[in-house]
C-alpha cells in the first residue's frame, strides 16, 4: 500500500485483508495461546478507537472509494518473529 505506511493488503477468499505490522517487545513467557490474543486496539469492533480506522485514513489518500467501500467484518491476528536485522 506505498512505502514506508508499514500497512499491506491482499486478497482473502472474497474479502480483502488489511494488515499492519505492529513491532513489539520481545515476550519471554510468550505461549501458543497468546499467538490469538487480539489487543483491543486491534479489534474491529472496538468503535472508532481502532488502527483499522488509521489503515483506512491511508487507503484514502490513494482510493478513497475502496476506504469507504464498506467497513469491518472481522479481526484476525498472527505472530511474525524477526532476527535483530528485520529478517524473518
Amino acid at each position: 500500500m506505498g512505502s514506508h505506511r508499514g500497512a499491506h493488503s491482499r486478497p482473502e477468499h472474497d474479502l480483502l485483508l488489511l494488515a499492519w505490522a505492529h513491532e513489539t517487545e520481545p515476550e519471554t513467557h510468550f505461549s501458543d495461546a497468546d499467538q490469538d490474543r487480539i489487543d483491543p486496539p486491534f479489534r474491529h469492533d472496538n468503535g472508532i478507537d481502532n488502527y483499522g480506522y488509521a489503515i483506512l485514513e491511508q487507503v484514502e489518500q490513494f482510493s478513497p472509494q475502496l476506504a469507504n467501500s464498506g467497513g469491518f467484518i472481522a479481526t484476525t491476528c498472527g505472530f511474525y518473529g524477526t532476527t535483530p536485522d528485520a529478517n524473518p
